[in-house]
C-alpha cells in the first residue's frame, strides 16, 4: 500500500496558538522531513497531535476514555485566556492515489471538563459517516500497526529491555501478531470451535444416555458463562492497564521536566533532617555547658589551691626528712651507747665489742648532732590530713571538658550556618515549585508503576484463566464422541469435521508464526549489521518463538552488547517487524537519536529509515542532531525543515518555521 502524508494542520494544540500548516509533502529522491525543537518546546505535542487526529488517543494503549479526560490539558493556554474554546487538528494524505482530508476537533462546554469530539473524514469528494471514520482509518493505517510507524524515543529506549521478561515479551509478541494478522486467523479458530461447541451441543440433546449429557451441557453452558466473564474481566483489566501507563507517561514527562530540580528536593530533604539533628545536638551542648558552669564553680579556685596544695606537699616533705634525719641519729646515738657499755647486746644477744678510745668522744659528738636536730623541729609537724582535704579541693576535670563541648557547640553551629545557606540557595531555584509536590509526583510515579504491574499480572492471570476453560471445554465436547449413541449421527459427523478444522488453524498459525519468526530474525540481522559500527564481530540475531532476543558473537556465542548497541537492536527488530506487516505508511519519530553516536546516527538515517517507506518525519533536537550535521549526513535526501521557536517570552507559545 502507498501512503504519503501532505499536510498537518494544528489550532490551539498545546504550545501551538492558532493556525499552524506544516507541509510534509516529499518526493522519492528526497523522502526526509526533518523537524528541530529543543526539549519542552512541543516536539511531544506535535507527535500527539499527529497521533491523536488519526486514532483519537495520545499513545498506542490509551484508551478513548483516558485521552478525552487528558484533552482540557492540550488546550492552548493563551488563546483559552482569550475565550478560546476548541482545538483542532487535521491531516491531507494519500493512499494508493486517493487524498484523504481527516479533522478531529474538540469543544469544550462548562468550566472546561465537558468535551464533544467532532471527527470528520473526506475520501476524495465523499463525506465519511461518522460512525465509519474510525473503520476507514483502519483500513489504510491500523492502530495495531501503529508502534511500528508512529514511536518515540522513550518506546526505542525501553524496547529490548521489555523484550528481557515474559510477562513484557508476551505483550509485544501479541501486538506483533496482530500487527501480522495472526489474531484474525485466532478468530476463526474462536469460531470454529463455537460451531464445535453448537454441534457437540446437538449432539447431546440425541444422545441415548441423557443424564450424562445433561451434566455435560451444564458444564459447557458454565464454561460459556466463565469465558463471557473472563472476556469482560479482560476488556476492563486493558483499559485500565491503558488508562495507567498513560498517566505514567504523562507523569514522568513531568517528572523530567523538573529533573534537574528533584536533586534539589533531594537535597534539601537531607539538609533539612541534618539541621534539626544540628539543632538539637547544638541545644543538649548548650545545656551540658551550662551544667558543668553549675557544678564545676570550685575549678575558678583551682590555682590558688594548687599553689597551697604544693606549699603543704613541700612542708609536709620537709618535716618528713627532718624525722628520718632525727631517727637515723638516735639510732647512732643508742648504737655508740652499747658499745660504750660493752657486754652483751640487749637485741641480737652478741658479745660487743669493746669500746676503743674513741668511742666515747664519737658519743659525744653524735648526742650534738641529734640535739642539734632536736633543736630545729621548731618549723612545723607534719600535717598529711590537711594536704588530703586540699587536693580533694582542686577540679581537674571541668575545664577540659567545658573546652571540648564548647569547640563541638562552635563546629555545630558553623555547620548549622552553611546548611541554612545551602537550604536559601535550594530555596532560591524552587521558587514556583513546591517540594511537596514534587516529592507527590514522584510517589505518584511509583503507585503508577506499581498498578501497572498488578494490571499485567492480572491479565496474564486472566489469560491462564482463559486458556483453562478453553482446554475444558475441549475436553468435554470431544468426551461426548465417547459416549454411546454419539457415533454415526449428523452431529457427530459435524462435530468431528469442525474438530478436524480446528486443528488445522492450529496448525496453520503456528507455521505462519515460525515463517514470520523466521523472517523477522534474517531481516533484523541484516538490518542490525548494516547499522553496527563494526559488523565482523556479530554473527546476529537469535528470535526465539516468544521473541526472546539474543545478539551472537561471530562465533554464535551470545553477547552483551552497550544501550546504544541495545538501541540499534531495537530499531533493527522495529525494522523487521515493519517490513513484515506489510501494510503501513510513514515513519513518523520522536527524539529516536539520543543514545547514538553520530557515525551510528548517519548509519540509521542512510539504511535504516530507506528500508522502511518512502517517507521519514523526524523529531529531534540539536543533542541528538544538528542541521549541520543532518545536511552532511541525507544531503539531497531531506526534502523539508522545520525549526520549533518561541516567538515571544510567554513559554506557553510555539511557533513553527520551515528553514529548508
Amino acid at each position: 500500500m502507498s501512503l504519503k502524508f501532505r499536510t498537518l494542520t494544528v489550532t490551539d494544540f498545546g504550545p501551538y496558538q492558532g493556525r499552524q500548516v506544516i507541509d510534509l509533502d516529499t518526493d522519492d529522491e528526497s523522502p526526509v522531513v526533518l523537524i528541530y525543537g529543543q526539549n519542552t518546546l512541543g516536539k511531544t505535542q506535535l507527535f500527539s497531535a499527529l497521533r491523536w487526529c488519526l486514532y483519537g488517543t495520545f499513545a498506542h494503549h490509551q484508551t478513548l476514555a483516558s485521552a478525552t479526560v487528558e484533552l482540557p490539558g492540550r488546550l492552548n493556554l493563551p488563546a483559552k485566556r482569550s475565550g478560546t474554546s476548541e482545538l483542532e487538528v487535521s491531516i491531507d494524505f494519500e493512499a494508493n492515489g486517493v487524498p484523504y482530508h481527516l479533522t478531529r476537533k474538540a469543544r469544550f462546554f462548562g468550566d472546561g471538563d465537558r468535551v464533544r469530539i467532532e471527527p470528520d473524514l473526506r475520501i476524495g469528494s465523499s463525506v465519511t459517516p461518522t460512525t465509519l471514520i474510525d473503520i476507514e482509518i483502519g483500513r489504510v493505517l491500523h492502530p495495531q500497526i501503529s508502534e511500528f510507524f508512529l514511536f518515540d524515543g522513550e518506546l526505542l529506549e525501553t524496547f529490548y529491555e521489555r523484550l528481557s521478561t515474559d510477562r513484557e515479551r508476551a505483550l509485544i509478541r501479541n501486538s506483533i501478531e496482530a500487527v501480522l494478522g495472526i489474531p484474525a486467523l485466532q478468530l476463526a479458530q474462536h469460531d470454529v470451535d463455537e460451531l464445535a461447541s453448537e454441534a457437540a451441543k446437538r449432539q447431546a440433546k440425541l444422545i441415548e444416555n441423557r443424564s450424562e449429557s445433561e451434566k455435560i451441557q451444564q458444564k459447557l453452558d458454565q464454561l460459556a458463562d466463565e469465558a463471557t466473564s473472563i472476556e469482560t474481566d479482560k476488556k476492563l483489566i486493558a483499559d485500565n492497564l491503558a488508562e495507567a501507563e498513560a498517566r505514567a507517561k504523562d507523569t514522568r514527562e513531568k517528572l523530567s521536566a523538573i529533573e534537574s530540580l528533584q536533586a534539589d528536593v533531594r537535597e534539601q530533604e537531607t539538609l533539612e533532617a541534618q539541621f534539626n539533628d544540628g539543632s538539637r545536638e547544638e541545644l543538649e551542648l548548650q545545656a551540658e555547658l551550662r551544667a558543668l558552669l553549675g557544678s564545676g564553680w570550685r575549678s575558678l579556685a583551682n590555682a590558688a589551691l594548687a599553689e597551697k596544695l604544693a606549699e603543704i606537699r613541700k612542708h609536709n616533705s620537709a618535716v618528713e626528712r627532718r624525722n628520718q634525719s632525727i631517727l637515723a641519729a638516735r639510732n647512732r646515738v643508742t648504737a655508740l651507747e652499747d658499745r660504750a657499755r660493752g657486754g652483751i647486746c640487749p637485741t641480737c644477744k652478741q658479745q660487743l665489742q669493746p669500746p676503743s678510745n674513741d668511742t666515747e668522744q664519737e658519743l659525744i659528738v653524735a648526742r650534738e648532732e641529734l640535739q642539734t636536730l632536736l633543736d630545729e623541729t621548731g618549723g612545723g609537724s607534719l600535717d598529711l590530713d590537711l594536704e588530703r582535704r586540699i587536693a580533694a579541693l582542686v577540679d581537674r576535670e571541668t575545664a577540659p571538658r567545658y573546652l571540648e563541648k564548647h569547640g563541638r557547640l562552635v563546629r555545630v553551629q558553623m555547620l548549622q550556618y552553611e546548611r541554612k545557606q545551602r537550604l536559601g540557595e535550594i530555596g532560591d531555584r524552587l521558587q514556583g515549585h513546591e517540594a511537596a509536590d514534587i516529592r507527590a509526583l514522584g510517589t505518584l510515579a511509583r503507585q503508577l508503576e506499581t498498578a501497572i504491574e498488578g494490571f499485567r499480572a492480572a491479565q496474564n492471570k486472566n489469560e491462564r484463566e482463559a486458556d483453562k476453560a478453553n482446554k475444558e471445554q475441549t475436553r468435554l465436547t470431544r468426551g461426548l464422541q465417547k459416549i454411546p449413541g454419539a457415533s454415526g449421527s449428523a452431529q457427530g459427523f459435524e462435530f468431528a469435521f469442525y474438530r478436524f478444522i480446528e486443528d488445522l488453524l492450529d496448525k496453520t498459525v503456528a507455521a505462519f508464526r515460525e515463517d514470520v519468526r523466521s523472517r523477522v530474525q534474517i531481516d533484523a540481522t541484516n538490518m542490525f549489521l548494516q547499522l553496527i559500527h563494526d559488523p565482523t564481530g556479530y554473527k546476529g540475531l537469535s528470535i526465539s518463538a516468544d521473541y526472546q532476543i539474543e545478539l551472537l558473537s561471530s562465533s554464535g556465542e551470545p553477547r552483551e552488547t552497550s544501550q546504544g548497541g541495545r538501541q540499534l537492536l531495537a530499531l533493527s527488530l522495529i525494522g523487521a517487524l515493519k517490513k513484515a506487516a506489510v501494510r503501513g505508511g510513514p515513519v513518523v519519530l520522536d527524539s529516536p537519536l539520543g543514545r547514538l553516536d553520530l557515525e551510528h546516527r548517519s548509519n540509521v538515517l542512510k539504511t535504516w529509515i530507506p528500508n522502511l517507506g518512502a517517507q521519514a518525519i523526524l523529531l529531534v533536537q540539536d543533542g541528538e542532531l544538528t542541521m549541520e550535521d543532518a545536511n552532511g549526513i541525507l544531503g539531497s535526501k531531506i526534502g523539508r525543515s522545520y525549526v520549533i521557536v518561541r516567538p515571544t517570552s510567554d513559554p506557553e507559545v510555539a511557533k513553527i518555521e520551515r528553514v529548508a
